[in-house]
């Protein structure tokens, strides 16, 4: 499991896997790196909530719904070759903790 520091805007895939999210206001706006069909999973955190929202051409979340990722919370994401503009990552589900 990879950590996504707290003031990140970016998640830097190395590898299929899961990614903590630390805590803090980061609003992630990109995810980098993977491969076409690459799933990855974000995971929540205690203390200030970083989110994730839909970015036209690089992320595409289910009805355009922000993530916020509490503790417990999951975001599952695909990647998708989008030819030159790279990869799209979209949403394939997501939990949130009561």
């Amino acid at each position: 499991m990879a950590t996504v520091d707290s003031a990140s805007t970016v998640v830097e895939v190395t590898a299929e896997g899961q990614y903590q999210l630390s805590a803090g206001q980061a609003a992630i706006a990109e995810i980098s790196g993977g491969a076409h069909g690459a799933v990855i999973t974000l995971l929540g955190c205690s203390g200030a909530s970083p989110s994730v929202s839909s970015v036209e051409g690089k992320i595409i979340l289910k009805g355009g719904k922000t993530f916020t990722a509490t503790e417990g919370s999951q975001l599952t994401l695909r990647a998708f070759d989008a030819g030159g503009d790279g990869l799209i990552w979209i949403e394939q589900s997501r939990y949130i903790a009561a």
